[in-house]
C-alpha cells in the first residue's frame, strides 16, 4: 500500500497519479492476541473467547514483534490446550521488552487481580529483555499481582531437533537468558515449549512429531505444551483451593546423606527458618497441626523423629 501511495503521487507518468491506496494499519503498542478472533489483535478484553464456566483464568505474555509477523505457532498451540482445560485464556502483548503495560491494563483491575496465574512465554525476564533485566520492577509488579508466575520458552539459538537430540539441552547462553534472568525475577518451572525446525526434523521427541523439513517459522512442541498446560492448570486449582485443604511438602539439606548432615548447610540457619516458616503456615491457615514451641524442640523432633 505503500509503494501504491507513493506512486499515486509521484510518478512521472501522469496517468499512473492519483490511484488509490489504503490507509496503513495501526497496530496497538499494547494489546491482546487470539487466533480465533478476527484480524487475531484487539484492544477489548471483551473480544476474547470465554468458557462458559472456566476452571480458572491465565495471563498469559506474549512478544508482539512475533505477532505482528504472523509467527505464532507455538503461542497457538499453547492457548488452544489451555482452552482445552477449560481455562479462560487472556494473552496480552506489550511494545518493546517491558511487560508491565500489558500487565497493567489487562490482568489487574481497580479491586481484584483477574488472573490466577501469570505465564511469560517471551522467553525473557519480565523487564528488559534477553540482555538486561530490572527484576527489582519485576518483583514489585509480581508482589502486586500475587499469583504463580511461570517462564516458558521457545528455543532460540538450536532446532528443536538438536534440541531433543542433545544430551545437554540448553546451551549456556540459552540457560542465562532464558532460564536464570527469569528466575531471579521469580520465575518458576521453566519449560521448553516451541522453537524452528531444522532439515533432520525432530526425532528425539518422546511423541515424535515427524515432522519433516526445515522451517523458519516457529513451531509447537507438542509434548511439552500439553506438560506446559498440565502444570499451568495445577497451579491455578491450587491459588483457587481452600489454604487448610493443601499438602505441602518441605525437603531440608541432608548432605552427605545418611551422616548426620541434616540441617547443617554452611552459614545458613535451616531450623530457624523451617521453624519460622511453618509459624508463618499456620498463621496464614495451613493445617499444620502442634508445631514445637521453639527451634531446639523442633530439631529434636527431626533429628529423633516424631
Amino acid at each position: 500500500q505503500m509503494v501504491r501511495f507513493l506512486i499515486s503521487r509521484y510518478a512521472k507518468d501522469a496517468s499512473w497519479r492519483g490511484g488509490a491506496s489504503e490507509a496503513p494499519i495501526e497496530y496497538p503498542e499494547t494489546g491482546l492476541y487470539h487466533p480465533d478472533i478476527p484480524n487475531r489483535i484487539t484492544t477489548d478484553i471483551d473480544d476474547l473467547p470465554r468458557p462458559e464456566a472456566p476452571v480458572a483464568t491465565v495471563g498469559i505474555l506474549l512478544m508482539r514483534s512475533y505477532i505482528l509477523a504472523s509467527d505464532t505457532a507455538h503461542y497457538d498451540a499453547v492457548i488452544h490446550a489451555l482452552e482445552d482445560r477449560g481455562i479462560r485464556v487472556i494473552a496480552a502483548f506489550a511494545g518493546g521488552l517491558d511487560a508491565r503495560p500489558a500487565i497493567a491494563a489487562y490482568f489487574t483491575g481497580e479491586e481484584s487481580v483477574h488472573i490466577d496465574t501469570l505465564v511469560s512465554l517471551t522467553g525473557f525476564s519480565l523487564i528488559g529483555g534477553p540482555a538486561y533485566n530490572d527484576s527489582a520492577a519485576a518483583v514489585e509488579v509480581l508482589s502486586g499481582l500475587d499469583v504463580p508466575y511461570m517462564a516458558a520458552h521457545p528455543l532460540e539459538f538450536q532446532t528443536l531437533g538438536q534440541w531433543s537430540d542433545s544430551s545437554g539441552g540448553l546451551g549456556p547462553v540459552e540457560t542465562t537468558m532464558l532460564i536464570a534472568l527469569p528466575e531471579l525475577d521469580g520465575a518458576i518451572s521453566p519449560t521448553v515449549f516451541g522453537g524452528r525446525h531444522g532439515a533432520q526434523g525432530c526425532k528425539g521427541c518422546p511423541k515424535d512429531c515427524s515432522y519433516k523439513g526445515e522451517s523458519k517459522q516457529m513451531s509447537a512442541c507438542s509434548e511439552r505444551v500439553a506438560m506446559l498446560a498440565a502444570r499451568v492448570e495445577r497451579l491455578a486449582r491450587l491459588r483457587r483451593s481452600e489454604t487448610e485443604s493443601r499438602k505441602v511438602g518441605i525437603i531440608l539439606f541432608g548432605f552427605p546423606p545418611n551422616a548426620g548432615a541434616i540441617g547443617t548447610a554452611a552459614y545458613l540457619s535451616v531450623f530457624e527458618s523451617l521453624f519460622n516458616t511453618l509459624h508463618r503456615m499456620k498463621a496464614e491457615g495451613y493445617d499444620t497441626g502442634e508445631l514445637p514451641a521453639n527451634v531446639d524442640e523442633l530439631r529434636a523432633a527431626i533429628l529423633e523423629g516424631n
